[in-house]
């Protein structure tokens, strides 16, 4: 290979070159260090060469919904009132360790100055003072979440002896309460009050108390409620008595294709032949006929089966309050035919709209973050398996379901 010479021009020497500078590197090194290591700074010093043309960046991933907003977390403010009041003393210690040297070189004129000021953390006396007054405000609130939060399904029977023992008991004013703890007290129980002031409402709720075994009596009532309660109630029961759906309990009946009722009784199956009159006329019909009239069953004797089965379940000895009102009514539903009735129509409706846990508790917020940024893909997925679900239980025919099976057993032939 051949190989050229070079001169340096800063001592006049032949170097051989042969396609690299190696050889002119190091001679810089060992000879020029100076002006070696000022080239190389010179060099350092140059702007960035300008980076080649790409391609476009991708655009940022959509942002997700916001966490909710702070008026829906009132029960995260609960936790953390409590918490800083009862580390007043260790949070308000850090600021005179942190200060010790100065202090003591301070005049006794300064350090009653610095009393008058901010304590620990900037916070004075009265600033601790709200935040204990907040935190023991919002403490029963706290607990009537919690409970809802608790069990995996919360019923409606526990809104309103919750709701009255907020409002009427833990939120009520007292004579010791400051005016910040007064105005945060009548702000929450207008809002509570508020929120159920409807009468329909109100109605549906004491209902489900009265349904509750634990609630029977229904104690946090006026007597006027509860006697409009009770009549609700026996009006209710009879109405389901008297309405379709028992009369269809009594004989078994199945969904044709087309999603009517039938009965199971074969299309083909002979009409079942007439029953054969008893002959009248006997001693006994002929004699006292006029005198016993024989009670036929009417809309009558309904509301007096659920009378009594009012009379009956209201002086029967109460649940605990631990009870789980369905699986006491599960065992019960022969004793009381009407209110077991009514009981699964009132009882089966939850507390909340979403699971309590995930109004109250952090978990929520992930699911809320989830359930906002879900994709398209992934909606029209779920609601690809919601119409088949409902399909499956409430199908149109079942020529649709023997189609869907065939259509499915020949793609994982192919």
């Amino acid at each position: 290979m051949d190989k050229t010479k070079i001169i340096c021009k800063l001592c006049a020497v032949l170097l051989s070159y042969s396609g690299n500078t190696t050889n002119l590197r190091q001679h810089l090194i060992y000879k020029h260090r100076a002006e070696y290591n000022q080239l190389v700074g010179a060099q350092s010093a140059l702007p960035p060469p300008p980076k080649k043309p790409s391609d476009p960046p991708h655009p940022p991933p959509p942002a997700l919904h916001p966490d909710p907003p702070e008026r829906e977390r009132w029960h995260s403010i609960q936790a953390l009132a409590q918490c800083l009041s009862e580390h007043r003393l260790l949070l308000s210690s850090l600021r005179e360790v942190g200060g010790a040297g100065e202090q003591q070189q301070k005049e006794e004129e300064e350090e009653e100055e610095e009393e008058e000021e901010e304590g620990g953390c900037g916070l004075d006396s009265q600033d601790w003072d709200l935040l204990r007054d907040l935190g023991d405000v919002l403490k029963p609130l706290a607990v009537a979440s919690a409970t809802l939060a608790a069990d995996r399904f919360s019923s409606l029977s526990l809104v309103k002896p919750l709701l009255t023992s907020l409002v009427y008991k833990h939120l009520a004013p007292a004579d010791s309460d400051s005016q910040f703890t007064s105005e945060v007290k009548a702000s929450l129980r207008e809002g509570l009050a508020g929120s159920y002031s409807d009468p329909q409402v109100n109605q549906t709720l004491n209902l489900a108390c009265a349904l509750d075994p634990r609630f029977r009596g229904l104690d946090f009532l006026s007597q006027a409620d509860r006697v409009e309660t009770f009549h609700l109630l026996k009006r209710e029961a009879s109405q389901l008595a008297e309405g379709p759906d028992s009369a269809a309990l009594s004989c078994p009946k199945e969904r044709d294709g087309g999603g009517e009722i039938r009965d199971r009784r074969s299309e083909t199956d002979p009409p079942p032949a007439p029953k054969k009159a008893k002959p009248s006329g006997s001693g006994i019909e002929f004699l006292l006929g006029d005198l016993c009239s024989v009670r036929s069953s009417s809309a009558g004797s309904a509301r007096q089966q659920a009378e009594q089965e009012i009379g009956s379940f209201q002086t029967s000895e109460a649940s605990s309050l631990c009870q789980e009102p369905l699986n006491w009514w599960k065992v019960h539903r022969s004793q009381y035919p009407l209110l077991a009735r009514a009981a699964r129509k009132f009882l089966a409706v939850p507390a909340t709209a979403v699971p309590a846990d995930w109004v109250f508790t952090d978990k929520g917020g992930g699911v809320y973050r989830k359930r906002a940024g879900l994709s398209p893909e992934d909606v029209d997925l779920m609601v690809f398996l919601h119409g088949n679900n409902y399909v499956e239980f409430h199908g149109d025919s079942n020529n649709n379901n023997n189609n869907t099976v065939n259509n499915v057993n020949s793609t994982k032939k192919d």
